[in-house]
């Protein structure tokens, strides 16, 4: 699901981040993609043929300092469009 020579985790973490930043006013830096996974959205509706990406990253988020970010994800074949992205916990250890 590589798109503009990323990975599937690189580019839903780099979506995910401007997403963050856009919503919240806080922009994110140094971002670590961890880990993605994609399943179908049949599984909550049927008639629905889009890709459902779960994406975990760290990023450094101003004054919040390194955190771990939680983001979903939706397209129709690469990943294209953020539904949440949620800092969790607190502080993130590398």
């Amino acid at each position: 699901m590589a798109s503009r020579g990323e990975s599937q985790t690189e580019r839903c973490t780099r979506l995910a981040a401007q997403h963050y930043s856009e919503n919240h006013g806080v922009d994110l830096t140094d971002l670590d993609p961890v880990d993605s996974h994609a399943f179908s959205c049949r599984w909550v509706d049927a008639g629905d043929n889009r890709l459902c990406f779960h994406v975990n990253f760290r990023a450094v988020a101003g004054s919040h300092g390194t955190r771990l970010f939680f983001a979903e994800v939706l397209g129709d074949g690469p990943p294209k469009s953020v539904q949440h992205c949620v800092m969790l916990g607190g502080p993130s250890s590398t």
